[in-house]
């Protein structure tokens, strides 16, 4: 999936480069990312967790002609998608695929908070 195809979907938010009337400006954040297995193979042994690790993810929202933050929001996961408290093995492939879902989810929910602002009523 291209990271910000879930914005751009169904009728989705039009994507631009240049800043202008009615343009948001979103910033991204990766914030505190922990890791709590090895990095690097440890030979032919197999590493298995509950839980690997914790990232935040925080977006700001602000209007593209100013400088003010409109909006922040920060949210805090642990990537691991083995979500019954079962083993989960750990591998880069499987840490990538786990962080490829994750960022998915969160750009999700951005277009899911994004519509519900657009539906909302003005001031």
């Amino acid at each position: 999936m291209k990271p910000w195809s879930a914005l751009t979907k169904d009728d989705g938010w039009q994507i631009v480069d240049t800043p202008g009337p009615d343009v948001l400006r979103i910033g991204t954040h990766l914030i505190d990312l922990v890791v709590r297995v090895p990095t690097e193979p440890t030979g032919h042994q197999r590493t298995y967790t509950r839980f690997y690790g914790e990232v935040t993810l925080a977006f700001e929202l602000h209007d593209s002609e100013s400088v003010g933050i409109l909006a922040r929001v920060a949210d805090r996961r642990d990537p691991t998608r083995a979500t019954d408290n079962s083993l989960a093995r750990v591998s880069p492939s499987f840490v990538r695929a786990d962080m490829q879902a994750l960022f998915d989810y969160w750009a999700n929910e951005l277009r899911e908070g994004l519509d519900d602002l657009r539906e909302a009523p003005l001031p």
